[in-house]
């Protein structure tokens, strides 16, 4: 995942010409060279707007706050009150803040993250109100705030100490604010467990469906150096994020080989178990280049709090990524998704809508309600050009997210039906040789698929997931 996230970063950021990017333990850490404000937010407006699969950018306060010595509640509160911050300029008292963070579980005293969260608050709260003219707390905010800092705590070994036994601390600050996952074009009340969008995104990217421009994987970037400023783009996947703005270790999940072309071929996109068709809307998406930030351009970003912000240029990132949308045209948009839930597919219909792929406009997106055993009889298999592509994507249910009854051997029939469909409908459609599915779910059910398949296993709000993918044949 952290190879396809940082093949994703580097697409983005094509014009940070001397950006370094580097894959970590749980995400993507870029480092600016010599970069000055302008070029420093342009980067954090780019990320928030345009990544598909992140799931928040944080960046950096200041080196004293990178990877200080945090063994202990003290060592914590210590880096929070004698940092070079000026807290009283970054938490104006008109604004409130609160703090989050991510620890090691080898941690031997630092185990609960509200403990955590309470002693870097102690720090700066004290800091705070000896350095303000007014002798003034900050407003903490509780469900609602403006800022966001995040507090990561992990092994010194992350950072190559001589002390492999100690742990190291780093404070960052959240520009995303919400997860970058929430697209806000979703409808989901009639749907149980819906599949996160960024995770939709990720399954379609790992089984071959890219946006146009997508960059290869073998892009040359420079390698690690010094620098004054640093952004971290990470993923919600992993337990503990990276504490540090150095370059950390390479991750080795391989990318397939990516296209570059600016408008894409005609495509089929199936989804057999569509629910609230989050797999076919964020693939429309994709093949159209719209940006994920696209319906949530006024959302409370965290960077708007930030002392750098600009909104002329925050603006011109909105219109720039808008100039880059592709237009698809009908004829060369080819869906089928099915649910045997009725209240699936009206809002799967509704969400559709929502991001402007409307049933009487592309008249190839077809939504049919019921089971998946009679779909490939019941769906109109369309004549597709040679140059067209076909990817079948299916996010099953299973018990754990659905808090299901069923047992672990009606799972394994679903999951081996969801095969025998791959196998058979692929067969169906003539005329297309690039044809791959993907399939999304717990390891212990995608084996079910019995197809040989690549693998990708993320960890995603305390659920495992393995996303399979394979290439079909005649």
């Amino acid at each position: 995942f952290r190879s396809l996230l940082k093949t994703e970063v580097q697409t983005i950021l094509t014009d940070q010409v001397g950006a370094v990017i580097t894959s970590g333990s749980s995400g993507v850490d870029i480092i600016l060279p010599g970069a000055d404000d302008n070029q420093f937010m342009r980067c954090i407006y780019q990320l928030n707007h345009q990544s598909r699969i992140a799931s928040r950018v944080l960046a950096s306060l200041s080196a004293g706050l990178t990877g200080f010595r945090c063994n202990s509640e003290q060592d914590l509160y210590s880096a929070m009150y004698h940092s070079d911050i000026d807290w009283t300029k970054l938490i104006p008292l008109h604004k409130t803040f609160s703090i989050h963070s991510v620890v090691s579980r080898e941690h031997p005293s630092l185990i609960h993250t509200q403990f955590v969260n309470q002693r870097a608050k102690d720090g700066l709260v004290d800091r705070y109100v000896k350095d303000s003219p007014t002798k003034k707390r900050p407003n903490v905010g509780r469900g609602d705030f403006d800022i966001r800092l995040f507090v990561t705590i992990g092994p010194s070994s992350t950072f190559g100490d001589v002390d492999t036994k100690g742990f190291r601390g780093t404070v960052l600050f959240d520009t995303s604010n919400m997860p970058l996952s929430k697209r806000n074009y979703r409808i989901t009340a009639d749907v149980q467990a819906p599949l996160s969008e960024s995770l939709a995104a990720a399954t379609l990217m790992f089984g071959g469906f890219y946006p146009p421009g997508f960059a290869s994987s073998s892009s040359p970037f420079p390698s690690p150096s010094s620098s004054s400023s640093s952004v971290s783009a990470f993923s919600a996947f992993s337990s503990l994020a990276p504490a540090s703005d150095k370059s950390i270790t390479t991750a080795t999940t391989s990318v397939p080989a990516c296209t570059s072309d600016s408008s894409p071929s005609p495509f089929f996109l199936v989804d057999p178990v569509c629910g609230s068709g989050t797999l076919i809307s964020e693939g429309l998406l994709i093949k159209s280049n719209t940006p994920p930030g696209h319906f949530r351009k006024t959302a409370p970003y965290g960077f708007r709090h930030m002392t750098t912000y600009d909104e002329t240029s925050w603006s011109k990132i909105l219109s720039e990524a808008d100039d880059r949308i592709v237009p698809l045209s009908p004829q060369d948009v080819y869906v089928l998704a099915n649910d045997s839930n009725p209240a699936c597919i009206a809002t799967t219909k509704r969400n559709l809508a929502n991001i402007g792929f409307h049933s009487l406009t592309y008249r190839n997106i077809e939504l049919l309600k019921g089971p998946l055993q009679t779909l490939k009889e019941r769906a109109k298999i369309p004549s597709l050009p040679e140059n067209a592509t076909m990817l079948i994507a299916a996010n099953p249910p299973y018990g754990i997210r659905l808090e299901s009854s069923a047992d672990q051997a009606e799972l394994q029939t679903l999951y081996s039906e969801i095969g025998d469909f791959f196998k058979l409908f692929s067969r169906q459609v003539q005329n297309v040789k690039d044809k791959r599915a993907v399939v999304i779910g717990p390891a212990s059910l995608t084996k079910a698929v019995r197809l040989k398949a690549g693998t990708l296993n993320v960890d995603m709000s305390g659920l495992s997931y393995s996303i399979k993918r394979f290439k079909m044949f005649d």
